[in-house]
C-alpha cells in the first residue's frame, strides 16, 4: 500500500453482530445492506481505505473458538464492501473536486426548509487571527458558525457544523442523509461517451494518450493497452480490437482504493483467509509480538505462525499491520519492555506496519509515543485510536490514521456514521480536495458511474479515439 498521501485515512466499518454471536439480530442481507451504505459514504467522502471489523460480536472469543460461520460471513461482507468502495466515477476522474462538492451538496439538500432559509440569509464579518484575515459566517437564530478565508469556505464549514450537531441530536434524518450516497441510482454512460470524455480530459491536461491493440496468440484474443503520459494504466483482452480498447480504457479509469479486515479477538489467521478469498489488501492483527492479557484472556504472540500461514496460502501481497501494546489489554508482564522496543521487535519479526493506540477505543493516542516509534522503525507507523478533527494536526506525520468512533453519531463507535463530521474531517486533512466556490454554484450533472454491468464491450461504433 502506498502511503503517498500524508496521512493515509482509513475509515472503520463496524459490522453489525454476526450470526451466532450473542447480540446478533440481523440477517446477512441486512448486514450487507448496512456495509454497502457505509462503504459508499466513505468512498464519497474521499477516504483512502476502509477497514472492516466484527466489532459488534461482543463478548469476543479467542481465535481457537472463532467458528467457520464468522469467516464465511466476513468473506462475503468484505467482498461486498470492496465492490462498493472501488466503484469508479468518471466525474471524479475529470474533476478532482466533484466527489466532495457533490457530497456536500447532497448533505445540505437534506436540511429542513427553515434551516435552508436561514442558510440563505447568512451574514459575514471579517476578523484577524495570528496576523491573518478570516471570514466568519453566521446564520440567523443558530449558534453554529463557520470560519474560512472566503465567504464560500466559511459558509460551508458553518453548515457542516450545523449538520453535525443536528445529526448528533437526531434532528436530521440520518436515513435520508445516507440515501444521498447510494451508487445504484446514478446515470450510466455509454462506452462512446466514456472514451470521448477520457480523450477530452487528456487533451485538456496536455497528457499524451496512446491506445494500442495487438493479437495475443496464447490467449487467442486481442490485447488492449492504454498509456497516459507514457504510463501503462490499463491492459485488458477482448474478442475484437475495439472490445480490447474499450476494456483497457475502462480499467485505466479505475483508481486503486484499499480494503482491509480485522476479526476479533485475535482472529489473525481467519482475517488472512478472508483477505485472501476476498482479494483484500491488508489485515489488522493483534498480539503479533509479546504476549499480553486482554479482555478475552491470555493472548499469545503469533508472528511466526501468522507469517508461515500467509506463505502457505499464497497471500504474500496482503500486508499485516500490527498493534503494539494493544488497547483494552494489560501489559504488566512486559512492563520492562518499552513501546519502542516492542515496535522494533515487530519490525524484526516481519510486520508491514505498526499501530500505536490509546488505552481504549476512542481514547486519544499520545502524540509523543507516535513520534518515538516513528524515529525508531523504518516501517509505516499508523495511529489506531482517538483521532479527531481537532487533534488530527498532531498526527500529520504518521503514515496512516485509523478512524472509527469520531466519524460516528455522538462519536460512539456503535452508532452510524455522522456524514457531516466525516466530511469536516476530510476537509481538514485534505483541503486540496475542495473548491468551495463550486458548492453553491448551479448543481453539476449527477456523477456518471462506470460499472461492469453497463459496459457492453462487444460493440462496433465509431469512437473519437485513435
Amino acid at each position: 500500500m502506498p502511503f503517498s498521501k500524508s496521512p493515509f485515512i482509513i475509515g472503520m466499518i463496524h459490522v453489525p453482530a454476526l450470526p451466532g454471536t450473542p447480540r446478533s439480530s440481523a440477517n446477512i442481507r441486512s448486514i450487507l445492506s448496512f456495509v454497502r451504505k457505509e462503504a459508499s459514504i466513505y468512498w464519497n467522502a474521499g477516504v483512502d481505505s476502509i477497514l472492516v471489523e466484527n466489532m459488534h460480536d461482543l463478548p469476543y472469543v479467542q481465535s481457537k473458538d472463532i467458528g467457520p460461520e464468522i469467516v464465511a460471513c466476513m468473506t462475503r461482507i468484505c467482498s461486498t464492501a470492496k465492490v462498493v468502495f472501488q466503484e469508479r466515477s468518471l466525474a471524479a476522474f475529470i474533476d478532482p473536486h466533484a466527489k466532495m462538492v457533490n457530497s456536500l451538496r447532497g448533505l445540505f439538500s437534506t436540511l429542513p426548509g427553515d434551516i435552508q432559509d436561514k442558510a440563505s440569509k447568512a451574514t459575514y464579518s471579517s476578523y484577524f487571527e495570528d496576523g491573518n484575515e478570516y471570514i466568519l459566517a453566521r446564520f440567523p437564530g443558530c449558534t453554529e458558525e463557520g470560519k474560512g478565508s472566503t465567504k464560500a469556505e466559511a459558509k460551508t464549514l458553518g453548515l457542516l457544523h450545523l449538520c453535525e450537531n443536528l445529526i448528533d441530536e437526531d434532528k436530521l434524518d440520518q436515513k435520508q442523509v445516507i440515501a444521498m450516497y447510494r451508487h445504484d441510482h446514478m446515470q450510466q454512460l455509454s462506452n462512446k461517451t466514456i472514451l470521448q470524455h477520457f480523450n477530452s480530459y487528456c487533451n485538456e491536461k496536455k497528457l499524451p494518450l496512446q491506445m494500442d491493440t495487438v493479437w495475443d496468440d496464447e490467449q487467442k484474443k486481442f490485447k488492449g493497452s492504454v498509456f497516459v503520459n507514457g504510463e501503462l494504466l490499463g491492459e485488458e483482452y477482448g474478442n475484437s480490437k475495439r472490445s480490447a480498447k474499450l476494456k483497457s480504457c475502462w480499467k485505466a479509469l479505475k483508481t486503486k482504493n484499499y480494503v482491509g479486515a480485522q476479526i476479533l479477538a485475535g482472529g489473525n489467521r481467519q482475517a488472512l483467509a478472508v483477505a485472501q478469498a476476498a482479494e483484500l489488501d491488508y489485515i489488522r492483527a493483534e498480539g503479533f509480538v509479546y504476549s499480553h492479557v486482554a479482555d478475552e484472556g491470555w493472548m499469545d504472540s503469533c508472528a511466526g505462525d501468522l507469517l508461515r500461514y500467509r506463505k502457505q496460502i499464497g497471500a504474500k501481497d496482503i500486508k499485516i499491520f500490527t498493534d503494539i501494546k494493544k488497547k483494552h489489554s494489560a501489559h504488566a508482564i512486559t512492563s520492562d519492555i518499552s513501546l519502542v522496543e516492542t515496535a522494533r521487535a515487530a519490525e524484526l519479526f516481519g510486520s508491514d506496519g505498526v499501530i500505536v493506540t490509546g488505552t481504549a477505543t476512542g481514547v486519544e493516542t499520545k502524540p509523543n509515543e507516535v513520534q518515538d516509534v516513528m524515529r525508531s522503525v523504518s516501517i509505516p507507523v499508523l495511529v489506531g485510536s482517538g483521532v479527531t478533527t481537532n487533534n488530527v494536526h498532531k498526527f500529520q506525520n504518521a503514515s496512516g490514521l485509523i478512524v472509527g468512533s469520531h466519524f460516528k453519531r455522538l462519536q460512539r463507535w456503535d452508532n452510524q456514521i455522522n456524514v457531516a463530521r466525516l466530511l469536516k474531517f476530510m476537509l481538514r486533512v485534505r483541503p486540496e480536495c475542495i473548491d468551495y466556490d463550486k458548492v453553491f454554484r448551479t448543481p453539476m450533472v449527477v456523477e456518471d458511474e462506470l460499472s461492469d454491468s453497463n459496459c457492453d464491450f462487444e460493440i462496433d461504433e465509431d469512437l473519437d479515439i485513435k
